[in-house]
């Protein structure tokens, strides 16, 4: 792979009027440079007897073509890493602590979502719901770890305004407001 990275892949023009007798195409041609090839693949240079150098392509191709399998190789590894990994690994790498999210919708008349993620090290979760006057009105023991949802359901509670936390090992993830309408 280091020999190809150096190479310089050229357009030129042959010198036909001045070499009539080589039979070199006419018009832009696309290769290396014989004198810059010669100093990383020296066996793909040829000398002939007058000392013109010409490149023999064919030893180049085994070369690119072992290149290509390495560079390949290197990208179904680097698709594979980046496929087995999820979201919840990377918020883990991240060192995302846990969080609450605010519930949706809000106000609601049936059923609101509350999204949250734990990190897998956290051992007791614990998810609480509570009246204007902090009186406890609902709790959910969280055993889902890193991304989870909760469903309150409308018809669990009276129309008001409810307070909910997210206890994680005994420390307040966070606290939210959500309203439940009768209309």
């Amino acid at each position: 792979m280091n020999k190809v990275l150096k190479l310089n892949g050229k357009s030129y023009e042959f010198k036909t009027d001045e070499f009539k007798s080589r039979n070199f195409n006419k018009g832009t041609n696309f290769g290396f440079i014989s004198q810059e090839l010669n100093e990383i693949l020296p066996e793909a240079v040829n000398i002939d007897s007058n000392g013109y150098q010409c490149i023999n392509y064919d030893e180049i191709i085994p070369l690119l073509v072992e290149a290509i399998k390495e560079q390949n190789a290197k990208i179904i590894a680097l698709t594979n890493k980046i496929n087995s990994q999820d979201v919840t690994d990377n918020l883990e790498e991240l060192n995302i602590g846990a969080t609450l999210a605010r519930n949706y919708p809000n106000p609601f008349k049936e059923n609101t979502s509350i999204g949250f993620f734990l990190p897998t090290n956290i051992k007791n979760a614990v998810f609480y719901v509570y009246d204007l006057q902090g009186k406890q009105i609902k709790s959910i023991n969280v055993t889902e770890r890193e991304l989870g949802t909760i469903v309150i359901k409308g018809s669990e509670l009276q129309p008001g305004i409810y307070y909910y936390s997210l206890i994680a090992d005994g420390n307040i993830v966070g606290t939210e407001k959500m309203i439940l309408t009768d209309t």
